[in-house]
């Protein structure tokens, strides 16, 4: 019996999904725009920026959308969070999923954020997907949507 029992134990860790060694388990304490996050877990805080992405500024037409859209997503929950780079300002910049789902693209897909462009083809295809399917930003009026990094350098005064 305890052999049999040894074995079981043994086949569900296998079976397990396991978190890379890279990767940290977080909760999603506040969302401060369509892109940027604050995590927190038992013994940190980190402000984080999602990668591959870039949304609307907070006062950029299409800001605050993209705002509720991310806070919808993921306020108050667990995620696992990757860095995998740093932006210009020096924030960690973070691959986060919850459960299966890729956060960054589920933004793209929703139509609340652009792909940046060093996104990869994924998140190149589902801005292309959002904008033909008239979704969330792309349903904006006239003047067409303006890129964020297009909108800071115009804006100075922007995040």
């Amino acid at each position: 019996m305890r052999r049999v029992m040894l074995l079981l134990a043994l086949l569900l860790a296998t079976m397990l999904p396991c978190q890379a060694a890279d990767e940290q388990r977080m909760r999603v304490f506040r969302v401060l725009d369509g892109d940027s996050l604050l995590l927190r877990d038992r013994t940190q805080s980190m402000r984080v920026q999602l990668a591959g992405i870039d949304a609307p500024e907070l006062d950029q037409p299409g800001g605050q959308f993209s705002l509720k859209t991310l806070e919808k997503m993921v306020l108050g929950q667990r995620v696992t969070m990757a860095i995998v780079g740093e932006n210009t300002v020096g924030e960690p910049l973070v691959d986060v999923r919850m459960l299966k789902y890729d956060i960054a693209l589920e933004m793209v897909r929703a139509g609340a954020a652009w792909a940046s462009p060093d996104g990869g083809p994924e998140l190149r295809a589902a801005e292309r997907d959002a904008r033909l399917a008239g979704k969330g930003i792309w349903t904006l009026g006239a003047p067409k949507p303006m890129p964020p990094w297009q909108w800071r350098t115009e804006n100075d005064d922007a995040d």
